[in-house]
């Protein structure tokens, strides 16, 4: 498991080790998708501005050129951990598609990391998710480097005992 992980980073790379990616829904939303409500957010401004893209129709393949020339193109930045964001989840395990806003799939961003060296495995595993410990243990075998989880727009209470 760990060799995965070692041998995807490269010796003295500079990482960058927060990198969103996603898409608009309707695209592929198995794999990624932004609500409307995400469009008009401060976080979809940001994500505009920093990738030169204007619209929030730009598909999700786009905004992965994008990263991934801005890494090539880099003076600074070797490698980039791209971050899966997992759905909402209720206390008691159901997912909450109203609630979730921006959502990433592990799966989508394993295969990217497996395909480029230039990015970085980030997996995101809700623990209220009833396999989270199955995902987080998948995750794991495939090399990820960390689980992301953002409290506030995932609703979790880190003091839950999940």
């Amino acid at each position: 498991m760990f060799d995965r992980v070692r041998s995807s980073i490269q010796p003295d790379s500079i990482i960058d080790t927060h990198v969103h990616i996603g898409g608009p829904a309707g695209e592929n939303e198995a794999m990624y998708f932004w609500s409307q409500k995400f469009e008009k957010s401060a976080a979809f401004d940001a994500m505009k501005l920093v990738t030169k893209l204007s619209s929030s129709r730009s598909g999700g393949s786009r905004y992965v050129d994008v990263v991934f020339n801005q890494i090539l193109q880099s003076e600074h930045v070797d490698q980039a951990v791209l971050l899966a964001l997992d759905a909402v989840y209720t206390e008691s395990g159901r997912r909450d598609t109203r609630a979730t806003h921006l959502f990433v799939a592990n799966e989508y961003v394993a295969h990217l990391s497996e395909i480029y060296p230039q990015f970085l495995f980030g997996c995101s595993v809700h623990p209220y998710a009833p396999d989270a410990v199955e995902r987080l243990y998948r995750n794991a075998m495939r090399g990820v480097l960390f689980c992301k989880w953002i409290p506030s727009s995932q609703a979790i209470d880190p003091t839950h005992p999940k």
